[in-house]
C-alpha cells in the first residue's frame, strides 16, 4: 500500500507547523551511577493530546474515565528510546511509549508524560 499523499501533507504539516524538541538520554558513569545527561538530538514534530482510557470497575458495571495524554508526532527514527527526557518550549516530559503507526516506519507517535 502507498500512502503518498498522507506522508506529503503529514511531512508539510510537521515542516510549516512542527514544534522543535530536545531529547536527552541521562548517562551512567562506570558504576552505573547518574551522571549527568546526554544530548540524542533535536527533532521536530507536531505536539497533541489525545484521550488515555482507564477502566475502572465500581460493583456491576464498569465505568470509562478518560484522561489527556500528551503526544508527539514526528517522522521515524530508531535512536529514541523509553525513559528518554523530551523539552518542548521548556516543559519536560519523559518518553513513556513510542508506537511506529502502521509499523510502516515513517512516522513515530511518542507518549509523553510531565516530568
Amino acid at each position: 500500500m502507498s500512502f503518498v499523499h498522507q506522508t506529503h501533507i503529514l511531512k508539510r504539516l510537521i515542516h510549516l507547523r512542527g514544534q522543535n524538541a530536545e531529547v536527552f538520554r541521562p548517562k551512567e558513569n562506570e558504576f552505573h551511577e547518574p551522571d549527568g545527561q546526554c544530548q540524542v538530538g533535536q527533532y521536530r514534530g507536531l505536539f497533541h493530546e489525545a484521550n488515555g482510557y482507564l477502566g475502572t470497575l465500581t460493583g456491576e458495571a464498569g465505568k470509562t474515565y478518560t484522561a489527556k495524554q500528551p503526544m508527539f508526532l514526528t517522522l521515524y527514527t530508531d535512536q529514541l528510546r523509553k525513559e528518554d527526557l523530551m523539552e518542548i518550549k521548556g516543559t519536560r516530559y519523559r518518553i513513556i511509549g513510542l508506537d511506529n503507526l502502521g509499523n510502516l516506519h515513517i512516522f513515530l507517535d511518542i507518549s509523553l508524560e510531565v516530568v
